[in-house]
């Protein structure tokens, strides 16, 4: 089985997350969401609990989430358990365009390299010649209209808006 481990803070999870996972079910059997439990550069707003619930909200059984993989802060560690836990199994990594411009950040990046990737364009980012600069070659690339949304930017519009609600509403409908 082909599993696509896609790990973010997904907080809030949104449409652009969903369109992510569901569209790498065209290379996946089945897409490991996971939440991570403590991000190295974010602090959470929503609990693991929440966010969980969020993703078991997708309604599709080939996008699951599991809460014992959710203590996990870096992709590599997760790879690991993954490889150990599902040894018959082949791992890809599910990630948005926009991580690929700091892919070399990533501890054990180089080690991630050997991993096939799922990725959604976004933000105009020219994907290959992210892929190239890293000598990857083993890849897919969701065919789909670019994803313009963010966590980041979500919780940005929240916490500085007077009109939290209107931005409530806004993250309901996306």
């Amino acid at each position: 089985m082909r599993i696509g481990l896609y790990m973010g803070s997904f907080d809030p999870l949104h449409e652009g997350h969903k369109l992510i996972a569901k569209k790498s079910l065209e290379f996946v059997d089945r897409v490991f969401m996971i939440p991570t439990g403590s991000y190295w550069d974010k602090s959470m707003h929503h609990s693991i609990d929440e966010r969980i619930r969020m993703i078991e909200d997708i309604g599709d059984d080939n996008i699951v989430t599991f809460k014992n993989y959710t203590v996990y802060s870096y992709t590599y560690e997760l790879v690991d358990v993954l490889r150990s836990d599902y040894p018959d199994d082949e791992i890809f990594l599910i990630m948005g365009a926009d991580n690929l411009v700091q892919f070399d950040k990533w501890k054990r990046y180089e080690y991630l390299l050997e991993f096939p990737f799922v990725i959604m364009r976004r933000n105009g980012i020219d994907i290959k010649y992210y892929l190239d600069k890293y000598h990857k070659d083993n890849y897919f690339v969701i065919d789909n209209e670019e994803v313009d949304i963010s966590s980041t930017e979500i919780r940005r519009m929240f916490w500085q808006s007077e009109h939290s609600f209107l931005i409530i509403v806004y993250i309901i409908k996306k």
